[in-house]
């Protein structure tokens, strides 16, 4: 499979796990979020 470049629009759950999973097979990933700081309050949570 080709590398691709991947955008993500969004640091949440679903756009960091995403980014992840991207990144891992090898693909050249970028994150855009607007919030400077990523808040902890997500930080108890089991998927």
């Amino acid at each position: 499979m080709r590398e691709l470049n991947v955008g993500i629009v969004g640091g949440g759950i679903a756009g960091l796990s995403t980014a992840i999973f991207l990144a891992r097979d090898g693909h050249r990933v970028d994150v855009f979020e607007r919030a400077r700081e990523i808040p902890p309050a997500g930080a108890g949570l089991l998927l």
